[in-house]
């Protein structure tokens, strides 16, 4: 079974529960498929937080701080979590196995300084999720999405991505202004990467509107949908099969957002 993690939003943000597997429709390939699980429970996942630390970030770093806390205040308390920051190198300051009562003490010792390796923190994120507990992954990552140090490139990070199934989230502290290559490119690779895994970017301008977009994606990873479907063309192949899914019936008539992965690799025999 094919299972999909499926966020449906209304035209305010606010998430749609009370759906039914009559009203999605799965092409797999192009093939119609028929939906013969769903769930709307609130079930515990594995999280990687990723934090932008660098030296660019220094005058947010207390608004970040706080917007962590939100974020834990409001997730499932059974949600197993890691806290990876990024500075010339990522650091994981908070482990699967860590309680997360440590992890107020954790973020009260984070510290602006050096250069962005945000692909490197991203890659040890997925790396990480691989041993995790639960079979629900994500990741939200907080960054101005510019990188200047990783070892690995943006097309690297998609191509593992492709493999992983993890969904990214990604709030976008973005400067209008920007100058430099890295931060004017930033929003255009966070969007390509979160959306290849249903997830997508939020863009934020101050601390409050921060703190409601960590709040939302907390809100958004509890009230989702699991989706799944047996492939009606079982070829174990290892190929990449591309997932169509959309709204039918009476949610095809409201004004919904639909975000979910856009694809996985067929098991190999």
């Amino acid at each position: 079974m094919v299972l999909v993690d499926v966020t449906v939003l209304d035209h305010a943000g606010r998430a749609v529960s009370g759906l039914a597997s009559s009203n999605f429709t799965v092409l797999d390939d192009n093939r119609l498929q028929t939906v013969r699980y769903l769930s709307n429970t609130d079930e515990p996942l594995s999280l990687v937080i990723v934090l932008d630390a660098s030296a660019s970030m220094a005058p947010r770093i207390e608004d970040e701080r706080k917007a962590l806390s939100e974020l834990i205040s409001t997730s499932n308390p059974q949600d197993e979590v890691s806290l990876i920051v990024v500075h010339d190198k990522p650091q994981e300051i908070l482990r699967f196995q860590d309680s997360i009562d440590k992890f107020q003490e954790a973020i009260s010792t984070i510290r602006a300084d050096g250069q962005t390796a945000l692909w490197d923190a991203m890659y040890l994120g997925l790396r990480e999720l691989r041993d995790s507990r639960y079979p629900r992954k994500a990741m939200i990552v907080i960054s101005d999405g510019g990188d200047n140090h990783s070892r690995y490139t943006e097309s690297e990070l998609r191509s593992l991505l492709k493999e992983a199934d993890v969904q990214v989230y990604a709030v976008g502290l973005f400067n209008r202004y920007a100058s430099r290559r890295e931060e004017k490119v930033g929003p255009l690779l966070l969007d390509e990467v979160t959306s290849l895994t249903g997830g997508r970017v939020i863009s934020v301008g101050n601390a409050p509107e921060l703190s409601r977009a960590v709040t939302q994606i907390s809100h958004e990873l509890r009230n989702q949908y699991v989706l799944g479907y047996y492939p009606n063309h079982r070829s174990s192949d290892g190929g990449w099969r591309k997932i169509k899914i959309q709204l039918t019936g009476s949610a095809a008539h409201g004004k919904f957002r639909l975000y979910a992965r856009r694809g996985y690799y067929a098991p190999r025999e």
